[in-house]
């Protein structure tokens, strides 16, 4: 049977409505329809049919023609819009410019730059942001506005370091260990592009950083305007780095010097983006540049890799950082705290088999193995999402470990005898089970970390800067942005997670200061991971071991060797190791009578307090007979105090003494009122800054 031929393509009388006409596509009816024209014969005839068709063809030019047009339409307004947004960027350019200038008349928007000598070693990729390319006649221009470098006092390490920035273009990144003094060279760095006319951008990773880089350009650069607000005109503008990476904060046409603090940091997948190719110079600092991940590739090309280094070895030959000692302490784990390191551990090495071979992880280098780990975890990737929660549980099980926190306080004593007392842990409940121990001993201290708000972090940082606090503990905030040059005791808790982090922690306490000598404890589970023995892959102190002053391991399994850590760090249990007597203000006073003090004796070194009249002039001792001081009369005997206008603090029910604030004539008035059970001692109170009598006899 012959099939039936199909009519072409074109517009027909619809069949289910015969006032219109519906396209046909020369198989099936379509949804295109159109009104149909008069005179078209409505039975479908061969004349219908050629009408069709013609009519179609019209149509179909039609269409044709108005989508010419339309398509010339829409060219002529793409380019107008980008004739408009050409012309609005040139706009707002001179606008930026002009506004810069007017305000900030001291700011070059094309100052002069060098071309950056590309290192030997540094690989080549037309990909990568570089510097442009200026001769490096022009960087030789006169100073725009002079300033006084001398003034800085840089160190003989700081003028190499520099010379070598130069050198190389001012491009490079300065690797000191922390505490030699970075902040420093980055400041003059900034000192010697604003002569040239350049603006500066300092990247921090942290608030903390920025306050006090703020805090150093304010005291060595007065004249320079520094900020931290990029609305405002600055000459200078620290800027954490999440507030930069998105939105460049020069001006269209400006290059400009970039100092990266922390830079090793600034590889990261997001916060590489605030590496701008319009800073000409540019200066990283770094107490350890290796981030061990691709990173490395990207700070590589955008510095030109490191121009200067500061180890160890030199930095004690300078006496750039304070001498030190190191105690390495073994702390057994439990019986079921060993058991369940067992278990984490098999389960660890399976699960990373599993991951490696199954899953194309890379073995080595750690950072790029646990990298490949977390983002397969993130990818929902069960095996690995298994690692992450074993890698944590087995971490928290060492940095808690019952052992870790008994010895802790045992060392109580040298806690209190230091400047002050840094606690490194692991977990924000490992710090706060810190400090309870440290409090319960006597020793005022305060944990810090993420669950505090701005406002108490700072609170807390500022009292242990003022010797408020014997002590602060934290999980990670210690690590950077930290500053107390005071700061002479450091304890580990928890093992370091890389070589950066030991160097960043080791720096805390080794800023120098005359007589000073910085001690280190770091505690470890022996048989462990974090036996350096065991897992030589952990022995992040084999670059600093060589150069401590004093160098040795201790075992808790050993009987007696608290005391033995407590003699190597330099406790000495004496009358002066009270809470909340300073180390280095020994409490000196004759030896006579009950009362160890002068009567009598020259008031003129007491403090002035308000409310205290023996700050000012000795007490006017009222003719009191008193009863013998025992714990049912001390209440009494603090309202008598209060009566008289005597500043006390009772610090017994934490471990402390009992503290009344005045000279040595008030030792009359104490031995007339406290009777022969208290036995008081004339001392020096560094918390408060005070001279008193104290006791803890009551």
């Amino acid at each position: 049977m012959t099939p039936v031929a199909l009519p072409p393509a074109g517009y027909y009388v619809d069949p289910d409505n015969r006032s219109i006409l519906r396209e046909w596509d020369g198989t099936r009816w379509t949804d295109r329809i159109t009104p149909r024209p008069l005179g078209l014969d409505p039975h479908g005839s061969v004349a219908s049919h050629q009408a069709s068709l013609e009519y179609t063809a019209g149509l179909l030019a039609n269409e044709r023609r108005q989508h010419s047009i339309l398509s010339n339409l829409l060219a002529d307004a793409e380019n107008t819009i980008r004739e408009l947004q050409e012309t609005n960027r040139q706009l707002e350019a001179k606008y930026d410019l002009a506004l810069r200038h007017f305000l900030s008349p001291t700011v070059q928007t094309k100052p002069p730059s060098v071309q950056a000598a590309p290192s030997k070693d540094a690989p080549q990729d037309d990909t990568t942001r570089q510097a442009p390319t200026v001769t490096a006649a022009q960087s030789r221009e006169s100073p725009h506005v002079l300033l006084d470098l001398h003034s800085l006092r840089l160190r003989d390490w700081q003028e190499e370091a520099l010379t070598e920035w130069r050198a190389r273009g001012h491009c490079g990144v300065v690797e000191a260990i922390t505490g030699t003094g970075k902040t420093r060279v980055g400041v003059a760095a900034i000192a010697e592009a604003h002569q040239h006319g350049y603006r500066s951008v300092v990247l921090v990773p942290s608030i903390v950083l920025r306050d006090q880089w703020m805090k150093e350009l304010q005291a060595l650069l007065p004249s320079v305007h520094a900020d931290t607000d990029r609305g405002v005109p600055w000459e200078v503008l620290v800027a954490t780095v999440q507030s930069v990476y998105s939105r460049s904060p020069l001006v269209h046409g400006e290059t400009a010097l970039v100092v990266g603090d922390e830079c090793h940091r600034y590889g990261s997948t997001r916060w590489r983006e605030a590496l701008e190719p319009d800073y000409v110079w540019r200066l990283g600092l770094t107490a350890t540049l290796e981030r061990e991940d691709e990173g490395d590739t990207v700070l590589e090309q955008y510095f030109r890799g490191i121009c200067y280094e500061v180890g160890y070895e030199r930095a004690r030959d300078e006496s750039l950082i304070a001498p030190y000692r190191l105690a390495f302490v073994s702390v057994p784990l439990s019986p079921p705290e060993r058991e369940d390191y067992d278990s984490l551990t098999d389960s660890l090495r399976k699960l990373r088999s599993k991951l490696v071979d199954g899953f194309g992880v890379p073995a080595e280098p750690w950072g790029s193995y646990f990298s490949a780990v977390s983002n397969l975890a993130g990818g929902g990737c069960r095996p690995a999402q298994a690692y992450l929660g074993s890698h944590a549980q087995r971490r928290s099980l060492l940095a808690e470990a019952a052992n870790k926190i008994t010895l802790l306080g045992g060392l109580a004593g040298a806690v209190r005898q230091s400047g002050h007392a840094m606690i490194f842990t692991q977990t924000v409940d490992a710090s706060e089970e810190a400090v309870a121990v440290l409090q319960r001993e006597g020793c005022e201290s305060f944990a810090i970390h993420c669950r505090l708000d701005d406002s108490e972090r700072e609170e807390t940082l500022r009292s242990f800067a003022e010797g408020e606090l014997h002590a602060v503990a934290a999980p990670h905030l210690l690590d950077e942005g930290v500053d107390f040059p005071e700061a002479d005791l450091g304890i580990v808790m928890a093992a370091n997670r890389s070589r950066r982090q030991m160097i960043q922690r080791l720096g805390r306490v080794l800023r120098p200061g005359p007589d000073k000598l910085a001690r280190f404890v770091i505690m470890f589970a022996g048989n462990t991971v974090e036996d350096s023995t065991i897992d030589e892959s952990n022995d992040f102190y084999s670059i600093c071991r060589p150069y401590a002053a004093a160098c040795e391991r201790f075992d808790l399994e050993n009987q007696g060797e608290i005391e033995r850590v407590l003699r190597f760090l330099g406790y000495h249990d004496d009358p002066t190791d009270k809470p909340h007597a300073h180390p280095h203000q020994v409490i000196d006073a004759p030896q006579h009578g009950r009362f160890q003090g002068s009567i009598g004796a020259d008031t003129a070194d007491q403090e002035s307090s308000p409310g205290n009249p023996t700050a000012q002039e000795p007490v006017i001792l009222p003719q009191l007979a008193a009863p013998p001081l025992t714990t049912t009369t001390l209440s009494g005997l603090l309202r008598t105090l209060d009566k008289q206008g005597i500043v006390y603090n009772d610090l017994r029910s934490k471990g402390g003494c009992l503290w009344v604030y005045g000279g040595p004539d008030l030792g009359q008035y104490l031995e007339a009122v406290a009777g022969e059970d208290a036995v008081f001692s004339y001392g020096y109170h560094s918390r408060y800054q005070r001279h008193g009598w104290w006791t803890r006899s009551v």
